[in-house]
């Protein structure tokens, strides 16, 4: 059994503790029934009142946590797909230098280009 439904349970029954105090204290209208109900009966009332909330808030934010959990891992993912297109940028940056130096040493070197005309 879950702990929530551990909860839930000693809820329920501080609220039927509560409850019988209450109709105690209005079957039986003397000084100590009521002055128990409207103590002790409205102590366990607020007891099991703020543990079926402290529940429901739980479950409120487990809920909201699994939801949003598949958006942090599909930004993970685009944080790979961003680091991978930017590795293919500077590859592709590179690569373009390269080819313009290469460029440059040919328009430096005429000799370099007459090479592969003569050898088509």
């Amino acid at each position: 059994m879950k702990r929530s439904e551990k909860v839930l349970r000693v809820s329920c029954v501080l609220m039927l503790v509560s409850l019988g105090l209450m109709t105690w204290g209005i079957f039986v209208p003397t000084h100590i029934p009521i002055l128990v109900s409207m103590s002790v009966g409205l102590g366990f009332l607020f007891g099991s009142l703020m543990l079926y909330l402290g529940v429901v808030i739980a479950e409120l934010r487990r809920s909201v946590l699994a939801r949003h959990k598949p958006t942090e891992e599909k930004t993970v993912a685009s944080a790979a797909q961003a680091a991978g297109a930017v590795a293919t940028a500077t590859a592709d940056a590179a690569a373009s230098a390269a080819d313009k130096a290469d460029g440059k040493a040919a328009a430096e070197n005429p000799a370099v280009e007459e090479q592969p005309k003569e050898l088509g």
